[in-house]
C-alpha cells in the first residue's frame, strides 16, 4: 500500500509541475521574431547579473526562439556594447547561442546611461531587423537613468558636485527623440525593474510599453510576469483567396485572417495595402512583371481583433482588362500605422491568370466540330444517293417502274430490254445513258442522238423527247413524286447530235 500511494504522489508530482510548464512552454505566435535586449552592465547588476543571463538563455533562448529568428543582445553602462548579434540558422545554433549567453563574459561596472543604450539598439533595429518579422525590446535594469556627465542624455534631477558619479537624470528632450524613433515602427516593449529604486515604469511610459518591477530577482516570479509578454501578438495568419482562376477585368475578394493571443480587445489601423513583388512564373523560373495596371485596396481601414481571438477582413484585387495570363506569386504588403500591429505585415499569394483559350476553348472546340458536323451532314444528305424512276407520258407501263438508286458519279443505261433500269417500250437497247453530275443536276449521254437526244445536263422531272416507233416524252423523277408538279423546262437539244460529255459512256 505505502508504495502505491508513493506512486500516485509522484505522478501527482509530475502532472503537477510538467503539465503546466509545458503549456507555458507551447507558444501561440505565428511567423518569426526579432529580439532586441538593453541589458544593464552597470556596477550595481554584479550581485544579479549571471542569474539575468541565465534567465535569458533559458527562458527565451531556449524555451522561445526558434530557427530563423534574431537575437541582439546590447550591454550598456557608461557606453553601449553589442555584446550577441545572431540570426538563428537550425538548432544547433540555437544550442550554441544558449552558451554563450549563460557564459557571458562580462563584469558589471560603471553608469546606467539608458539614453545611449536607446540609441544604439534603435540603430540596429533600424539596420538588422527582418520587415516580416515581430520586433521585440527588452529592457533589464535595476536602477536609475545615470547617464556620465559626458552624455548627451546628461539631465541631472539635482545638483551636481562634478566629482564622483553623476546623479540620476531624467529623460531629457534628446532621450524622448530616441523613444519616437524606436517606437516608430511599432516594435512591443517591456521593461523590467529590479530592486526598489528603478526607473522602469517611466522608462517605460516613455516607450509607450509595459513593465514589471521586481523586488528582488526572482525567476519564476519574471518567467511570470514575461510569459504573457511574449505571447500577446496578433498574428497575420493566411491571406486566403478564393478557388479557381483570376479573370483578368474582374475585382477578386481576399480575406486576411488575423489572430490575437492577447488578453484584451485590440485594434489595428491601416493606413493601406501594396503589391510589393509580382513575379510570374515561365518554363522552369519565374521573373518580376510589372504591377502597372494591377489594383488592390481594403474594404476598411480599422480592423479590430477580439482578445484570444480571430477575425477576418476583406482586401479587394482588381486585374486590367489585358493582363498577361500565367501563373504569379504576389507579395502583399499591409502599410500600418496604429501603435498596435500584427505581424508578418506581408502575405504572399498565388494565383493563375487563364489565357482567352483556358476560358473559351472547350466552347470554340465544340462549336467548331458541331458546325463541321452540321456542314458534313448537310453535304452527305444532299449527296446521299436517292431513288429515281422514269415516267412516260401519255402511257401506262403494264408495271410499275423499279426505282434505281443512284448516287452522285454513277450512271445507268436507258433503253429498251428486260435488263435496262431505265426502260423505254420501243426503244432499242442501250441507247443512253442517265448519269447524276450533282445533287440537283443530271445528264443523259446518247450514243443514237437521232433517238434519244444527248441532255448534258438539266435536273429531275425535266421532259426528255425520245423518238423511237412513236414519239414519247419521258421524265426521269424521283421515285414517289409521280403525280407532283414537273419543273420549269430547261433548254436543251432536241434532234442535234450534242457533243459527248466528258465521262459519258457510247454504247455504239
Amino acid at each position: 500500500m505505502d508504495a502505491r500511494r508513493s506512486v500516485l504522489i509522484l505522478a501527482s508530482f509530475v502532472i503537477v509541475t510538467l503539465i503546466p510548464a509545458a503549456r507555458s512552454a507551447a507558444r501561440e505566435r505565428v511567423g518569426h521574431v526579432d529580439v532586441f535586449i538593453m541589458l544593464d552592465e552597470s556596477g550595481s547588476m554584479k550581485p544579479v547579473f549571471g542569474k539575468v543571463t541565465a534567465f535569458i538563455a533559458e527562458a527565451l533562448v531556449r524555451d522561445y526562439l526558434e530557427p530563423d529568428d534574431y537575437l541582439c543582445m546590447v550591454g550598456f553602462s557608461d557606453a553601449p556594447r553589442i555584446r550577441v548579434s545572431q540570426r538563428l540558422g537550425s538548432a544547433a545554433e540555437k544550442g550554441n547561442l544558449i552558451e554563450i549567453v549563460r557564459d557571458l563574459n562580462v563584469v558589471p561596472e560603471g553608469h546606467t546611461d539608458m539614453g545611449r543604450a536607446l540609441e544604439a539598439t534603435t540603430r540596429q533595429i533600424e539596420t538588422l531587423a527582418h520587415p516580416a518579422h515581430q520586433p521585440i525590446v527588452l529592457v533589464v535594469t535595476d536602477g536609475l537613468n545615470q547617464p556620465p556627465r559626458d552624455s548627451a542624455y546628461f539631465n541631472p534631477v539635482r545638483p551636481d558636485r562634478g566629482v564622483g558619479f553623476a546623479p540620476p537624470s531624467s529623460f531629457n528632450a534628446a532621450f524622448l527623440e530616441q523613444a519616437c524613433r524606436c517606437t516608430a515602427r511599432g516594435h512591443k516593449i517591456h521593461v523590467v525593474g529590479i530592486g526598489l529604486e528603478t526607473d522602469a515604469e517611466s522608462l517605460a511610459r516613455a516607450l509607450s510599453g509595459t513593465h514589471t518591477i521586481l523586488r528582488s530577482f526572482q525567476i519564476d516570479e519574471l518567467r511570470r510576469a514575461l510569459a504573457g509578454f511574449w505571447d500577446e501578438t496578433i498574428n497575420l495568419v493566411a491571406l486566403d483567396s478564393p478557388a479557381g482562376a483570376f479573370r483578368a477585368g474582374t475585382t477578386v475578394s481576399l480575406r486576411a485572417r488575423l489572430r490575437s493571443s492577447t488578453d484584451k480587445d485590440g485594434a489595428v489601423i491601416l493606413s493601406g495595402v501594396r503589391i510589393a513583388r509580382l513575379d510570374r512564373h515561365v518554363g522552369g523560373g519565374a521573373e518580376a512583371a510589372p504591377v502597372e495596371g494591377l489594383r488592390i485596396d481594403l474594404a476598411r481601414t480599422e480592423w479590430p481583433v477580439p482578445a484570444r481571438g480571430e477575425a477576418a477582413f476583406e482586401v479587394r484585387l482588381t486585374l486590367p482588362e489585358r493582363f498577361v495570363p500565367g501563373d504569379y506569386a504576389a507579395t502583399i504588403e499591409f502599410e500600418q500605422e496604429s501603435a498596435v500591429r500584427f505581424y508578418p505585415p506581408q502575405a504572399a499569394l498565388t494565383f493563375h491568370v487563364p489565357s482567352f483559350w483556358e476560358l473559351h476553348g472547350r466552347v470554340v472546340v465544340v462549336s467548331v466540330m458541331l458546325a463541321l458536323a452540321v456542314l458534313v451532314g448537310a453535304i452527305l444528305y444532299r449527296r446521299r444517293p436517292v431513288s429515281v424512276t422514269i415516267a412516260i407520258e401519255g402511257e401506262t407501263p403494264p408495271a410499275p417502274p423499279r426505282p434505281v438508286r443512284i448516287a452522285i458519279g454513277h450512271a445507268f443505261p436507258v433503253g429498251g430490254g428486260a435488263t435496262d433500269r431505265f426502260r423505254v417500250p420501243g426503244l432499242p437497247r442501250r441507247v443512253a445513258v442517265f448519269e447524276r453530275r450533282s445533287v440537283e443536276s443530271f445528264a443523259v449521254l446518247s450514243s443514237q442522238p437521232e433517238i434519244m437526244p444527248t441532255v448534258p445536263e438539266y435536273g429531275l422531272g425535266d421532259p426528255v423527247e425520245v423518238r423511237g416507233d412513236v414519239r414519247r416524252t419521258v421524265r426521269f423523277i424521283r421515285a414517289g413524286h409521280r403525280g407532283k408538279r414537273p419543273r420549269p423546262q430547261r433548254p436543251r437539244p432536241t434532234h442535234a447530235a450534242a457533243k459527248r460529255a466528258p465521262g459519258g459512256i457510247d454504247f455504239r
